[in-house]
């Protein structure tokens, strides 16, 4: 994990507001990372890979991530299509080992 913003304390902490627990995390692969910079210098606009963690308020958690390819696949570069499976395929494992 490379950044974590907790929602429900930036919430209380600048609006007063109390709101369910509610989590951003920026993950990053570094080697990968790299790799899709000196490919396409613009792609950091994209980076990092963010996964939400919501409370449902239920005694259950969301957990959600977006497909790198399908968010990867607007550059219509090649090597970071080829880069969007590979960290597709890390987030999928991650997951798995998560439930």
């Amino acid at each position: 994990m490379l950044t974590e913003i907790n929602i429900q304390n930036a919430f209380k902490d600048k609006l007063n507001i109390k709101y369910k627990k509610y989590k951003i995390l920026g993950a990053c692969h570094p080697k990968l990372a790299y790799q899709a910079l000196e490919d396409e210098p613009m792609i950091g606009i994209l980076m990092p890979c963010n996964i939400l963690i919501i409370d449902n308020e239920n005694g259950s958690t969301k957990i959600v991530f977006p497909y790198a390819h399908s968010l990867l696949d607007i550059t219509k570069n090649d090597a970071i299509n080829h880069l969007s499976n590979e960290v597709d395929e890390l987030l999928k494992n991650a997951f798995e080992k998560i439930i």
